[in-house]
């Protein structure tokens, strides 16, 4: 019918276009709370090394993935050596005088 009327203009199908707009719409979502759920367990990890030194408590260690444990070892090893640089350990007291 579009043909004989002479409309040529490509108009999106509603039943196509609203499932699309939806998924990607979750897709965007789910991508933002997967990331946001990556930086706070990054940061618990961080904030670990702070708090229990260079080596992860064993109740801790197997609710880690290899990838997480690699990052703490990591953290650990760049903090030790701008702590050797700077010749100041930064871990000895945590809260400021």
């Amino acid at each position: 019918a579009r043909e004989l009327s002479g409309d040529t203009e490509d108009k999106p199908d509603a039943a196509v276009a609203c499932p699309m707009v939806v998924y990607h719409h979750s897709s965007v979502r789910n991508k933002r709370c997967l990331l946001a759920y990556l930086q706070h367990r990054l940061e618990h990890i961080l904030t670990l090394r702070w708090q229990t030194g260079s080596s992860i408590p064993d109740d801790l260690k197997p609710k880690l993935s290899e990838n997480e444990v690699h990052l703490f070892d990591q953290y650990d090893s760049i903090l030790g050596d701008y702590m050797q640089e700077i010749d100041m350990d930064l871990t000895a007291d945590l809260k400021p005088p």
